[in-house]
């Protein structure tokens, strides 16, 4: 083994080396510094496996020269052998870095021996745990931990200088599929590759971190302009680019970078969640590329967080939100046939939200408790209206909830409903394409809703991509055509022929059609030619508060409409 002995008297150091021989003749090969000036230069020229350190060395008081130690060699074990028999220095030292603490004059060669072996043991122990505590288990990178401690030194460093600081946010595109059609053990290789990549694209001074999943993070320091930042986050997307070599396929990922600069001011937690932030924007304009955080997304995040707060309040106690109901009626006879149900928030600031206005804020905790209060508002309405003696309506209703199609929550509601309402039958659920087409839980539980007696409806049919094979085998009985073909009507020949095209297909199909969006006199009367069953829009009524809704229909089968 090598070993440094940092020891001012020469004395000493021979007595050290006579015992090390005695003990253990040709184990240890020793090199000998005077002062820990004089052992920093071994240090650079030379590998040690353990350093012996006398603390009463010239120019330097007790614990400097362990410091200096360990700034110029962090990883080396340290055994301190001193003349001080002081057991609060013993501590002290311990505590700064030092494996071991010997007196000399208690000291013989084997125990000298046994410490230095003890010594290099404890740190590898040491370095081990280490390495667990800041780095990431499967890329090696440094984890979230050590990203946010090096980050906040180096905001440190940019308040003391000026300077300043660039965090990037980094979410791999297509992960889920690359884990979907080859494996989690695919998956986890090309995180590697990511990782490989990254660390090569970046500098030597930047630190490269992996925060779970298939989230990275870059810190950058020093000088910071924009366009340095934007050539940077370039230059990963593109690194990424490249298709990826897994289990004998080829798999192809993009990256969405959000960029946050920062000095001054700066905090290491502001940062992140600014990266953040501009990542998932980032994500959102598309594939394969990069956006920087702006104060206007700081506003916008302020307001989104007010608003987020603002609802949770509003579903928890339910006095700011309402129901609204807009009619349909028989294309043919102008009869009322039923209404959409569409959920309406009051917001003490804002005034009347409607829900693409909030509905994006939902965490699907309380996307099921709005859906909770949509099911048992609306059967509520349905059973006040029938003691008022309104002829029964069918009222369809638009979930929060993206995984309602879920056999457990599908249970759930139906339990709920026939809790409180003894007219399933005027229920509808209005559903999208996607939940419709997404799994096959999904299909089982639409299939469970339309035995119970549930209406369910198409919703946006002609906007999406839905396959004629599967809208075949779904237990659908209405499709919704969508506005934006509705609005289209008019305007050219083969608009109207697809919009044609669609209503004969799901009557072949046994399905009724309602056409959504109707605005004008020439559209109602297009859709009446085309045998269209059903219409809502403007043109009939905007929605209507409960009470309002029921006057309407009051009125209008007052004068016979």
């Amino acid at each position: 083994m090598h070993l440094l002995l940092v020891e001012d008297d020469a004395s000493d150091a021979c007595l050290l080396q006579n015992a090390l021989d005695g003990a253990c003749p040709g184990e240890f090969n020793v090199s000998h510094a005077l002062s820990i000036e004089a052992a920093l230069p071994c240090l650079a020229a030379q590998a040690f496996d353990a350093a012996l350190l006398d603390l009463s060395l010239p120019g330097s008081s007790e614990l400097e020269a362990l410091q200096h130690l360990h700034n110029a060699a962090p990883r080396l074990p340290v055994v301190i052998l001193t003349g001080y028999d002081d057991e609060a220095l013993a501590l002290s030292s311990l505590k700064r870095g030092a494996q071991d603490y010997l007196v000399k004059e208690q000291a013989g060669g084997e125990q000298i021996k046994r410490a230095i072996r003890y010594a290099i043991e404890r740190k590898r122990f040491e370095d081990s745990l280490t390495q667990l505590a800041n780095y990431d288990a499967l890329t090696g990178l440094a984890n979230r931990s050590l990203f946010e401690s090096r980050l906040g030194m180096a905001l440190a460093r940019a308040r003391r200088s000026g300077g300043k600081v660039a965090v990037f946010f980094l979410d791999l595109d297509r992960f889920k599929q690359v884990n979907d059609q080859f494996g989690h053990e695919a998956g986890d290789a090309l995180l590697k590759s990511v990782a490989q990549r990254l660390s090569q694209s970046s500098r030597e001074s930047d630190t490269v971190a992996r925060f779970g999943g298939d989230e990275f993070a870059i810190l950058l320091e020093g000088s910071i302009e924009p366009r340095h930042s934007a050539f940077v986050a370039q230059k990963m997307i593109d690194a990424l680019r490249t298709p990826f070599i897994l289990g004998g396929g080829e798999a192809s990922v993009g990256a969405s970078v959000g960029i946050a600069i920062g000095g001054d001011g700066s905090s290491a937690e502001e940062m992140l969640k600014q990266a953040d932030d501009a990542m998932y924007r980032a994500k959102a304009a598309g594939t394969g590329s990069y956006l920087f955080y702006t104060a206007q997304m700081q506003q916008e995040t302020a307001q989104r967080i007010h608003t987020e707060n603002d609802l949770v309040a509003a579903i928890r106690h339910r006095r700011s939100l309402r129901l609204y109901y807009q009619p349909k009626i028989d294309l043919a006879s102008g009869r009322l046939t039923g209404a959409e149900a569409l959920i309406r928030w009051h917001h003490p600031v804002r005034g009347l939200m409607a829900p693409a206005e909030f509905l994006p804020f939902l965490s699907p905790a309380m996307a099921t408790d709005l859906d909770r209060w949509v099911v048992e508002t609306a059967c509520f309405d349905l059973r006040r209206w029938e003691v008022e003696g309104l002829a029964p309506v069918q009222v369809s209703i638009h979930l929060a909830n993206r995984q309602w199609e879920q056999m457990d929550n599908i249970n759930a509601l139906l339990a709920l409903i026939g809790k409180t309402s003894r007219q399933i039958h005027y229920l509808a659920i209005e559903v999208d394409e996607p939940a419709m087409l997404g799994s096959a839980g999904g299909f089982d539980a639409l299939m469970r809703a339309r035995e119970a007696g549930i209406g369910l409806h198409l919703n946006n049919f002609g906007a999406g991509v839905c396959s004629l094979t599967l809208l075949a085998r779904c237990p659908l009985d209405t499709v919704k055509i969508d506005r934006g073909l509705t609005s289209g009507m008019g305007q050219c020949e083969r608009h109207n022929a697809l919009v044609k095209a669609l209503i004969d297909l799901s009557h072949r199909f046994g399905m009724k059609v309602i056409a959504e969006g109707v605005e004008t006199m020439q559209q109602q009367a297009a859709l009446l030619a085309m045998r269209c069953d059903q219409i809502q829009g403007n043109i009939i009524s905007r929605p209507l508060p409960a009470n309002d809704f029921s006057k309407w229909s009051g009125d209008r089968r007052a004068t016979g409409s």
